[in-house]
């Protein structure tokens, strides 16, 4: 009875729920393990740079994209594979040929290529 009374003098609908809707943030996992990759493809083999490391970036980018412009990561994906809506998508030529035209081909271009990337991926604005 005493519950049934404190219930009634308490509001009859609920509040309004607010979310925050700030950038997500690179959490410090995904820093290291870029960290531990770049520092394998100064050694590895070109092959790793472009299956590990490229992909792992290609899908920031997809993250990116999709948190800026609302679209599915899906969606995104398909449209970055795409040499034509992929360019058109990014309004940034060169961020699309570094993630998706062929890498270059020794271990010093491959981390210049990697430092000019993600500087790219960070500035990027829809």
């Amino acid at each position: 009875m005493i519950l049934a009374v404190d219930l009634a003098d308490r509001a009859t609908f609920p509040s309004e729920t607010q979310s925050q809707e700030g950038p997500r943030v690179l959490r410090a996992r995904d820093v290291q393990s870029l960290t531990r990759q770049v520092g394998v493809a100064a050694k590895a083999s070109p092959a790793y740079f472009e299956n590990i490391l490229r992909g792992r970036l290609r899908d920031l980018l997809v993250e990116k994209v999709s948190l800026e412009t609302g679209m599915e990561k899906e969606e995104v994906k398909r449209a970055l594979l795409d040499d034509k809506l992929g360019p058109r998508l990014l309004r940034d030529p060169r961020t699309y040929a570094l993630l998706y035209y062929a890498p270059p081909p020794t271990a010093e271009q491959r981390l210049q290529m990697l430092r000019e990337i993600i500087d790219r991926i960070e500035g990027w604005k829809a």
